[in-house]
């Protein structure tokens, strides 16, 4: 006889403290034993985000939900699987829950807000709507690698089936760095699309424009990153932010390119010359 609940937990569930508490109890037998590579719960009775976002991997790895309900039912399927063992049959991806999360970020009403020209480059919403399409129908990969934590690395990659992958240090993006930072790599798929070889730092200047756009509609402010050089390229593109929403000139000037493309050239990922081979998906 397994540990029961009375009413459901989770997403629009009823989540009393007890039932909570149970569940989080449940999910951390798996987490233990490295079968959810999330946090550990704290059981305190409270389904917050990561309770509800460990309940949705679960039910994507063990029942195979392509989308999870993020959703414990008294006397449901999800309930039955979490009171049985850790080596029991996993019927789904496990990267399933990071990819559905990419591809509701670039579906997002607030990709709207990312509209640009960079010298001859020209990005538009529907340019990431595309991107999130090749990521649904599995052309591009995205799975999750915990050492990257906040951060993202897009790779262009062509083998017949996978166009290119993104791995990705978060579960689920909640926070607007973590969406943002979905965007930033997104874009450089956006690029792969196009099927020309660009030069390194053209692609980092793009990026990081689409990238502080894209926070600036959520929060109005700055992307807050620890590395001085990229926290000066993301002040300067908030700048060009705040000046496109101001006079709805979507075309970066001479003068705001000239200063972008000074600062990313001084970041240390960037090598003077390197171009990225971009092939399209």
């Amino acid at each position: 006889m397994g540990l029961t609940i009375s009413k459901s937990v989770g997403k629009t569930g009823v989540n009393s403290s007890a039932d909570v508490g149970v569940i989080q109890q449940l999910l951390n037998k798996f987490i233990d034993a490295k079968q959810l590579q999330v946090e550990r719960l704290v059981t305190d009775n409270d389904c917050g985000p990561l309770t509800r976002n460990a309940i949705g991997l679960f039910q994507s790895i063990y029942l195979g939900h392509k989308k999870p309900d993020h959703r414990v039912d008294p006397n449901g399927q999800t309930l039955e699987a979490l009171n049985g063992p850790p080596t029991q049959l996993q019927k789904g991806d496990p990267n399933d829950l990071t990819l559905q999360g990419v591809v509701e970020v670039l579906r997002s009403v607030s990709i709207n807000a990312i509209s640009f020209s960079l010298g001859v480059y020209q990005i538009r919403a529907t340019d990431y709507r595309n991107v999130a399409n090749q990521f649904a129908a599995r052309r591009l990969r995205a799975y999750r690698v915990p050492e990257l934590m906040d951060n993202a690395v897009y790779r262009h990659k062509n083998d017949d089936t996978i166009f290119g992958e993104l791995s990705i240090g978060f579960l689920f993006a909640t926070s607007a760095l973590q969406l943002s930072t979905v965007v930033h790599e997104a874009t450089h798929a956006v690029c792969d699309s196009w099927g020309r070889t660009m030069m390194v730092e053209e692609s980092e200047a793009v990026a990081h424009l689409a990238q502080a756009i894209f926070h600036h509609r959520l929060t109005g402010r700055v992307v807050n990153v620890t590395h001085p050089g990229t926290q000066e390229v993301m002040k300067h593109c908030l700048a060009i932010a705040q000046r496109m929403a101001s006079d709805r000139i979507t075309i970066v000037g001479a003068i705001e390119r000239q200063e972008l493309m000074r600062l990313i050239r001084l970041l240390p990922t960037v090598s003077a010359n390197a171009a990225f081979f971009y092939d399209g998906i």
